[in-house]
C-alpha cells in the first residue's frame, strides 16, 4: 500500500483557503518552488494496509467536526516537507482527532506531533530557511491567523514529485 496522508483542509473556495494558498504561493516563490493545497496533516498512513486504511479512514470521518486552528508562530524543520511552516496550536478537538487517527492504527512511531500548514517544500540551508521564516513572520499576516479544517482529503504521497499526488475528499 503506498503511503496515504490524511489532510485537513479548507473548503474549496473560500476566503480561507484563499488566504494559505496566497501565504504558500508567496513563499514558494522565494525558492522558485511550486506552491501546494494548504493542508494540516493528521497522520500518515505509511505500512497500513487497505483495511486498516478504510476502517481508520472510517472511524476519523465519523469522529470529523469542522475544526478552526489558530497559527501560533512562522518556524523550520530540517525536514524537506516542513522545510518553512505555520506552526499550529494543538486544540482540544484536533487531539481528539489525532487520538481517533493514530489509535486506530496502532501508531508505532516516534516523535511528538507538530500540527503545522507547510508553506514551503525544499531542500534549502537553515540559514535561509530561518531568514525567511523571519521574513514571513515579520510582515505579521501568519501568526495568529486562523487555519479552518472543514474537509478531510486522502493524499497519495507515494510520487516524489508533489505536483502529482492524488488528492481524494473523502467529506
Amino acid at each position: 500500500m503506498p503511503p496515504v496522508s490524511v489532510w485537513l483542509v479548507p473548503s474549496p473556495g473560500s476566503p480561507n483557503e484563499a488566504f494559505w494558498q496566497e501565504q504558500i504561493a508567496a513563499a514558494c516563490a522565494r525558492t522558485s518552488t511550486p506552491p501546494f493545497p494548504p493542508h494540516v496533516t493528521l497522520t500518515t498512513l505509511s505500512s497500513a494496509n487497505a483495511d486498516d486504511i478504510d476502517n481508520a479512514v472510517t472511524e476519523i470521518v465519523e469522529a470529523f467536526q469542522p475544526i478552526t486552528l489558530s497559527c501560533a508562530d512562522v518556524g523550520t524543520s530540517s525536514t524537506f516537507w516542513m522545510c518553512v511552516l505555520a506552526d499550529m496550536v494543538v486544540s482540544d478537538e484536533l487531539g481528539a482527532l489525532r487520538r481517533v487517527a493514530v489509535g486506530h492504527l496502532r501508531d508505532t512511531r516516534s516523535g511528538i506531533y507538530r500540527p503545522h500548514c507547510s508553506l514551503i517544500y525544499a531542500d534549502i540551508s537553515a540559514d535561509d530557511r530561518q531568514r525567511i521564516a523571519d521574513d514571513i513572520r515579520q510582515q505579521g499576516r501568519i501568526p495568529g491567523a486562523t487555519f479552518q479544517c472543514d474537509r478531510i482529503v486522502l493524499v497519495d504521497t507515494s510520487d516524489a514529485d508533489y505536483a502529482r499526488w492524488i488528492v481524494e475528499p473523502v467529506t
